[in-house]
């Protein structure tokens, strides 16, 4: 209902790539392609396509909008655990500047 579809007819004229944009906005998260691909299938469906399952439009998909996300994000290395002290276990003459 966020993307204004209450009913099957809503879907008529609707972009389905608009619409995978859309959720992902209103969800403030990325989505799965196979929801691009569920979204191409039940829109051309409501155009009079016959009824195909979602992973028919894959190579379509791919095919139209390439990648749709770049690789995921890298997350920066991890500090190691003697590197990490928490200021009761520095030594003495550091745990002044620490607090």
């Amino acid at each position: 209902r966020g993307l204004g579809i209450h009913q099957p007819g809503d879907l008529l004229g609707r972009d389905p790539l608009a619409l995978y944009r859309g959720l992902e906005r209103h969800t403030g998260k990325r989505q799965d392609p196979c929801v691009l691909d569920t979204f191409m299938a039940v829109v051309d469906f409501m155009h009079g396509a016959a009824p195909k399952p979602w992973w028919a439009y894959t190579a379509e998909r791919k095919r139209l909008h390439g990648p749709l996300h770049g690789p995921a994000p890298t997350a920066p290395p991890l500090a190691s655990p003697a590197a990490v002290r928490a200021p009761d276990r520095l030594p003495p003459t550091e745990q002044a500047s620490a607090r």
